[in-house]
C-alpha cells in the first residue's frame, strides 16, 4: 500500500472513530483524494467526503458544526484536524463506487464526469483548468486500460 493510500485510510479511520455509528457505507470519497488513490495525482491536501442527508444529520446531532462553503455553495462539516470536508449529497453517494483498501471511492467514470463539469464552469480559474485537463486525460487513459 502506497503512502497516499495509507494517509487517506488513516484519516478515514480517524473520522469513523470521531463519528461512531454514522459513517458505515453511507459515504464516498471524491475528486482530489480519489485521484491520488487511483494513482493519477502525486498528492492531495484535503479529503472531500459526500454522505447521505441522514448521515449528515447524525453528524450534526453528534455536535459537529456545519457551515456554508461559499466556493462550493454547499453546507459542509470540516474536520480540521483530519483535513476532511463532509457534505450532504445523496446523489453522489448513489453513484458507482469502488472499494480500495476498505475505502469507498467514486469510480473513475464518475470522477471524469465531475472533472469535465468543473473544468467547464464559467468561474473556473485558468490554473485549475490546466490541472483539470491533465486529470481528464489520465482518467480517460485509466478507463481505457480497464477495458
Amino acid at each position: 500500500m502506497n503512502k497516499l493510500i495509507r494517509d487517506a485510510l488513516n484519516r478515514m479511520e480517524a473520522l469513523v472513530r470521531l463519528c461512531p455509528g454514522t459513517m458505515s457505507l453511507n459515504y464516498v470519497i471524491g475528486t482530489g483524494a480519489a485521484l491520488a488513490i487511483y494513482g493519477i495525482r502525486d498528492s492531495f491536501d484535503d479529503i472531500d467526503v459526500s454522505v447521505t442527508p441522514e448521515t449528515y444529520a447524525r453528524l450534526i446531532k453528534l455536535g459537529h458544526v456545519s457551515h456554508y462553503d461559499e466556493s462550493f455553495k454547499v453546507n459542509i462539516i470540516t474536520f480540521k484536524e483530519l483535513n476532511i470536508d463532509v457534505h450532504s449529497d445523496a446523489e453522489q453517494v448513489k453513484q458507482p463506487t469502488e472499494f480500495i483498501h476498505g475505502m469507498r471511492v467514486s469510480s473513475p467514470e464518475v470522477i471524469l464526469e465531475m472533472k469535465r463539469r468543473m473544468r467547464n464552469h464559467p468561474d473556473r480559474k485558468r490554473e485549475k483548468i490546466a490541472r483539470d485537463d491533465k486529470d481528464i486525460a489520465a482518467l480517460e487513459q485509466l478507463i481505457r486500460s480497464r477495458k
